[in-house]
Parts: structure tokens; C-alpha cells; sequence
């Protein structure tokens, strides 16, 4: 079985959107800019899946239990299943000051609550069975705030790092899932007008 075949299975081809950094568009352009991009995806007829890369939230911005409702429900504008991957300015960074002060592992714990209410199940409108671990060799961040791939990352020849677009209000990164490829994976940035 393909390394993205859970995801897939039995479909062949998927095409996925790759988002990063909810706090840059929600700062650059309020909420209506990160409605923009939603809806941006949400037209294109052959994205099946939306993936967050992490930081949901700006490593600055107070961790309050409101601001995670505030940004689930952003995730809820999806109309395809939406995954998001914990970043660190989700719980790691919470223990700053201007962040509240909190307790970082109290804040996953949060976060666990508020982002993943079911386990094995995706966000979006159209849900999506999903593992909730996996140990596939993919490094996906935003960290960076630009687009860049590195294949073979670190000298291990099936390791890629792809950053993704985390300090823009206007890119999204359009992934392929094709288990016929030899590859697997393949993308493309996206720019929304």
C-alpha cells in the first residue's frame, strides 16, 4: 500500500489544499480575508481535502479558550474535510507572557478539545474518517512564511520539506495525492486574485 493510500483508498487521484498560518490572514484582511480564501477553495472543483500546516493562532496572540472557538469555527467555512496539524504557537508558545501565561500541555489538552471533538474524524463540512498518529515521512511547516520544497531533507532520500505559505493573505498551496505516481505527492501554489 502507497504512503498516502490511507487517505485515498480506494480513490487513485486527490487533489488537496495546503493552508498555513490562520493568524496572517486574519490579521492582514479580519476574518473576511480568511473567508476569501476559504471560499476560494471551497470553488475549486478539485480540491477533496483541506490540510493545515500549524499555527493557527500567531505565537504572540493570547491562547484563550475563545480564540480556539474563534478559529475552529473559521474551519467550519470548509466544505471539504478539513485536517489541521497542531503548530507550535497552538500550545508550545502559550507559556509567553503576551500569550497568557499558560501552562503549554493544559493547552494542548485544550486544543484537543476544542479542534479534534472526535478523534478519527475530520473538520469540514464533509467529514472525513482520519488516523489520528501517523509515521510518514513528511515535514510540512510554515514557519518559514514562504513556499519552498527540499527533497531529501537531512540526507534521507524519501524525506521532503515543503513549506507552505505562512505570512500571506493571498496563496494557498494546491497538493496532488496520486498513488499510480512514483512520486505520490505533487504541488502547486495557488495565488487567489
Amino acid at each position: 500500500m502507497s504512503r498516502a493510500a490511507w487517505i485515498v483508498s480506494p480513490v487513485l487521484v486527490v487533489v488537496a489544499a495546503m493552508v498555513s498560518t490562520t493568524t496572517s490572514w486574519v490579521s492582514r484582511g479580519g476574518p473576511r480575508q480568511f473567508m476569501v480564501i476559504a471560499e476560494n477553495i471551497n470553488r475549486d472543483p478539485d480540491v477533496r481535502l483541506v490540510l493545515h500546516a500549524g499555527d493557527a493562532k500567531g505565537g504572540s496572540e493570547r491562547c484563550d479558550d475563545s480564540l480556539f472557538a474563534q478559529r475552529a469555527g473559521f474551519y467550519d467555512a470548509f466544505e471539504d474535510p478539513f485536517v489541521l496539524t497542531p503548530g507550535d504557537n497552538e500550545w508550545t508558545d502559550c507559556h509567553r507572557a503576551a500569550a497568557g501565561s499558560y501552562l503549554p500541555t493544559e493547552r494542548l489538552a485544550r486544543m484537543r478539545e476544542v479542534f479534534f471533538p472526535e478523534p478519527g474524524r475530520s473538520g469540514g463540512k464533509r467529514e472525513l474518517r482520519v488516523r489520528t498518529q501517523t509515521t510518514e515521512p513528511k515535514l510540512v511547516h510554515g514557519d518559514e512564511h514562504i513556499f519552498e520544497e527540499e527533497r531529501a531533507y537531512a540526507g534521507v532520500g524519501n524525506l521532503t520539506r515543503l513549506e507552505t505559505f505562512g505570512d500571506t493573505a493571498d496563496h494557498w498551496l494546491r497538493v496532488r495525492v496520486d498513488r499510480t505516481s512514483p512520486e505520490v505527492f505533487s504541488w502547486q501554489p495557488v495565488t487567489v486574485p
